[in-house]
């Protein structure tokens, strides 16, 4: 079960963290269109109503749990104690056609007993034989997030019409948890075919949510202890954007060791392909940084040294350069030496080639545009959610990169 968009943007927006202390976690901030988006794609979900001891439900129960479904399901801001607010839309029993309730501009701005009172105006007697609206309440302890209801509302009978107000749902009038979800030891795929563990901690705003994330190094799946710290100020969005994240340079550094240490990452050059690997980024002075790592032409199999600057207010690659990695000729003998000369000099040669090459192909491209669109398919142990974005801008900030882009979400897979 995925749960709230919170816990399935976090795949797509912050993975580069470390739970070493050291290392400053990512965070990634998303708009409420973005969750309710999100979130469309991951209902219904199955939920059970728990009653009070001898109460009677509206319908179709024992009188202990009543099964139910949330079939829509809205982020609307914030409450007055600073956790997240949703509004919902439950149904029961002999589930008919019903129509939406929550997808006008009103749906969370109208009074949950004026909703309740139009659900009546727009549901059959049958729709409505078991339907709520409702508040939620989402809130976040180490490492879980509960999503309770705080009131619920039974709209008026249409058949025959019934006078006074909509009734309250007789099995939430105790406040109690409706979804438990957890946020840590989440998994992301890579390219490579190896899974990041993802930790997650939501914080709740009128216009979205923003999350601290970190990763489990090495794949560990216990988060670490407490909430991580959280930032001084908000990330700000772009107007052509719909989530913002901040990758500070030690937390991109540890996933690039994840993605890139053990298999490398292959490019295209020309005809060749060539495979990169134990890169890390470091800041180069000024606005800008270099990636560094090791390249290795398929075509030649000789592993030179790469370094590639980035800079601008849209990152581009700004330079290139292959080192070659040449032996040390001194200590030997004048005809071994000669030999190592040799192989040195084509050594030489090969890394101005490569230089070259990539300079035609790279040089200038903005960073955004190499990335490319991405798709990324969120299993959280239950139903697989696929995410499709791009970026629209990224930047370097004090605490390192800064990326802007638009996601949306794509299918369901199994188990769902």
């Amino acid at each position: 079960m995925c749960g709230p968009a919170a816990l399935c943007l976090v795949l797509s927006a912050a993975v580069f963290v470390s739970p070493a202390a050291a290392v400053e976690p990512a965070r990634a901030r998303v708009t409420a269109s973005l969750i309710d988006d999100v979130v469309a794609r991951l209902l219904p979900i199955e939920v059970i109503l728990p009653a009070h001891p001898g109460a009677t439900p509206d319908a179709g129960s024992d009188g202990t749990q009543q099964p139910a479904l949330v079939t829509e399901l809205r982020y609307c801001g914030i409450t007055d104690k600073g956790t997240g607010r949703f509004r919902a839309v439950l149904r029961w029993g002999p589930l008919g056609a019903g129509r939406s309730i929550l997808s006008g501009g009103d749906g969370c701005r109208q009074g949950l007993g004026d909703l309740a009172k139009h659900i009546a105006t727009v549901e059959t007697p049958t729709s409505n034989a078991g339907v709520a609206v409702a508040d939620l309440e989402a809130s976040w302890r180490p490492w879980q997030l509960s999503l309770s209801v705080t009131r619920a509302l039974v709209p008026p009978a249409p058949t025959p019409p019934r006078p006074g107000p909509p009734r309250p749902l007789a099995v939430v009038q105790e406040r109690r948890d409706l979804l438990v979800l957890p946020t840590s030891g989440l998994r992301l795929p890579t390219d490579g075919g190896q899974a990041i563990t993802l930790h997650a901690a939501p914080s709740f705003a009128p216009d979205g949510i923003e999350l601290m994330v970190v990763v489990g190094e090495g794949g560990s799946a216990s988060p670490p202890a407490g909430r991580p710290p959280a930032a001084t100020a908000s990330l700000s969005l772009a107007p052509d954007a719909n989530l913002a994240v901040e990758v500070p340079h030690g937390a991109a550094n540890l996933i690039l060791r994840q993605v890139s240490g053990a298999e490398p990452l292959a490019i295209p050059v020309d005809r060749d392909v060539i495979d990169l690997q134990n890169l890390s980024i470091a800041p180069g002075g000024g606005a800008s940084a270099l990636v560094v790592g090791t390249a290795t032409p398929r075509s030649v199999r000789e592993t030179v040294r790469m370094v590639v600057a980035i800079a601008g207010s849209d990152l581009k690659v700004t330079a290139l350069r292959a080192e070659p990695q040449l032996e040390n000729c001194a200590t030997l003998g004048t005809l071994a030496a000669i030999t190592c000369n040799a192989r040195n000099a084509a050594r030489n040669t090969a890394a101005a080639a490569l230089t070259a090459a990539l300079s035609q192909k790279y040089q200038g491209r903005l960073v955004r545009e190499l990335a490319g669109p991405q798709v990324r398919t969120v299993d959280f142990g239950g139903p697989r959610i696929e995410l499709r974005g791009e970026l629209t801008r990224t930047a370097l900030g004090p605490r390192g990169l800064l990326l802007w882009g638009r996601l949306a979400p794509g299918g369901l897979g199994g188990g769902h």
